[in-house]
Parts: structure tokens; C-alpha cells; sequence
């Protein structure tokens, strides 16, 4: 099937966002990293959930390789690559996730053929994480044969520069979705390197009341409870802020950090709340649950 053929069958499949948006999981979620990633600012916040201006939208796919719950639906970026050298000669800008996901796939040298500093910054970001986890960072080498160059551009990014909003328009009516061609769950930053993970948790024992919300919610699994520990798997861990955003006591935070994977595993109690009768947790044997004795301590009858 040719080239132009897989972009008008992405096209007839416009961006949007599945139930698994943060801001859809949680009221409390503050993310707007799609939003943050968008060159042409074709998304806003509705009713707290995204919204994609498709008269705006370009169709570039850069915000689907940001989002760290692969929230998006749609076409990510098509690149260009030549002989195992990723040539970026316009286009949005690459996003870290995606070059790591490059990256693995086998790219080892980038041909920047108009280098700016946001692109330099990029790069370099994602080459210091490679150096921490003891792999050889991209290697920058000059742009190929002009006429190589061209053919490529001619073929592939040209079909973005030449078409219209109105050849979008057309596939939409004439060819069926096809979202088997859609792969934003590739850019899932916890599955790319096994062994490594990008950032660490860091949970305050004395602020946290054990109430589940985080557990319950995080959608890398990161919690688990297993007999009477709480194990926290930070490989897993995506980045998406939803633990700390849900925390209402700020005994939570998510740091970035590369390292080699862990478990930190903490030592929690099953308890029986003598008030209400519900099973619940705690750091310590007690004998009421927080929420009774939040409801004892501000009960009107103690003042009178």
C-alpha cells in the first residue's frame, strides 16, 4: 500500500482523546502536556477534558509521543531515516520519548539540516539520558546527498506541505478509519529501556494516611500491596503527576531521576476500625480508622 494511501487512511481518523486522558480519570489532574507540546495551539480544555480544533490542527502528531498515558488517538510523526540516520529537515519538533523510541528501534546518528537552539536542546537532553544509563548518546552528522534529500522530502514531507485542509476534508468522507495503523502506546516511556527507570517517587509516611486514592488510580500500576507491604515499582512510573495530583495531603512527589530499576518496599498493618467495622490500612496496629476519628474529633457535641 503506498505512502500517500496510510496518510490519507490516518487522516480519516481525526486526534482525539480516549478515556484513559487523565483529566477524564481524575477532576483533580492538572496535566495539559498535550496541550504544552502543541506547535499550533490547536488544543484547549473544556469541561476540564481536551479539545482539538481540527480546523487548526496540522495533523502533525507531535503531542501523541508526549502523552504519558498514550491518551491520543492518531497518526504519530512520520520521519524520515536514510541508511539508519534520522534526517530531520522540518516537521515539528521530536520530543524526547520519541527519539528514545527511535532510538530503540535502531537510530544511532540524526542530520539536523536546519539546527535551532529548541532542537539542539532536545537532542542534548535526550543524549544526557542515554549517558545515564551507560549507552552511547546520537552522534550528529552532516545532512545526506542534496539529491537524496530532495527525493525523500518529495515523497514524504512534501505530502504535508502540499495538501490541503480541504484533501483532509475528502478522506474523511471517502476512506474508513483505520486505526490499526495508530501506535501511540510504542511512546510509553516505562517500556522502552527494561532494567532503567526515568523517575523516582518519593512518599512521605508521616503526611500519607494510606487512603488508596493514588493506588487505586495510577494508571503504570506503580502501587501494589502484597500481605503486609506496600511495594512501589518506580519502572513503571509514567510521569503522569495524577498520585500527586490526587494527594490531598502533599505526602507525594514524583522526581526525575534515571537510575536502574527498583522496588521500595514499605511495611504497612491491616486493621479493623472498631467505630465503623471497615477493613483499612496504616502504618500502625490502631484500633479507628482516619476517617471515624476525623469525624469523632469534629463532632459539635465535643464543644458542648
Amino acid at each position: 500500500m503506498s505512502l500517500l494511501t496510510h496518510w490519507l487512511e490516518s487522516l480519516s481518523y481525526e486526534l482525539s482523546a480516549t478515556e484513559k486522558c487523565l483529566r477524564k480519570i481524575s477532576p483533580f489532574s492538572t496535566c495539559t502536556i498535550c496541550q504544552d507540546s502543541c506547535e499550533v495551539q490547536a488544543i484547549t480544555y473544556k469541561n476540564g477534558s481536551p479539545i482539538v480544533d481540527h480546523n487548526v490542527c496540522n495533523g502533525c502528531g507531535r503531542c501523541i509521543t508526549t502523552c504519558p498515558v498514550q491518551s491520543l488517538q492518531g497518526q504519530s510523526p512520520i520521519r524520515n531515516t536514510l541508511n539508519g540516520v534520522l534526517i530531520l529537515d522540518g516537521g515539528p519538533l521530536p520530543t524526547e520519548t520519541e527519539l528514545l523510541h527511535l532510538y530503540k528501534c535502531g537510530i544511532r546518528k540524526i542530520s539536523v539540516t536546519m539546527p535551532d537552539t529548541k532542537m539542539t536542546g532536545i537532542i542534548d537532553e535526550t543524549n544526557a539520558l542515554l549517558m545515564r544509563m551507560n549507552m552511547d548518546p546520537f552522534v550528529s552528522v552532516p545532512a545526506p546527498d542534496p539529491a537524496v534529500r530532495d527525493t525523500i522530502t518529495l515523497t514524504r514531507r512534501g505530502l504535508f506541505s502540499k495538501l490541503t485542509f480541504e484533501s483532509k476534508k475528502l478522506a474523511l468522507t471517502t476512506i474508513a478509519p483505520a486505526k490499526w495503523h495508530f501506535n501511540q502506546d510504542k511512546f510509553r516511556r516505562s517500556n522502552l529501556f527494561e532494567g532503567w527507570s526515568f523517575f523516582t517517587i518519593v512518599l512521605n509516611t508521616e503526611s500519607c494516611t494510606l487512603c488508596e486514592t493514588c493506588f487505586r488510580l495510577c494508571p503504570g500500576q506503580v502501587f501494589s500491596i502484597k500481605g503486609n507491604n506496600l511495594n512501589i515499582d518506580s519502572e513503571k512510573c509514567l510521569d503522569c503527576l495524577l498520585c500527586f495530583d490526587v494527594c490531598r495531603n502533599d505526602a507525594i512527589k514524583v522526581e526525575s531521576n534515571v537510575q536502574t530499576s527498583k522496588i521500595e518496599t514499605f511495611s504497612i498493618v491491616h486493621c479493623k476500625c472498631e467505630t465503623c467495622g471497615g477493613d483499612f490500612l496504616s502504618w500502625t496496629d490502631v484500633e479507628i480508622c482516619k476517617s471515624c476519628q476525623s469525624s469523632k474529633k469534629n463532632n459539635i457535641l465535643n464543644f458542648l
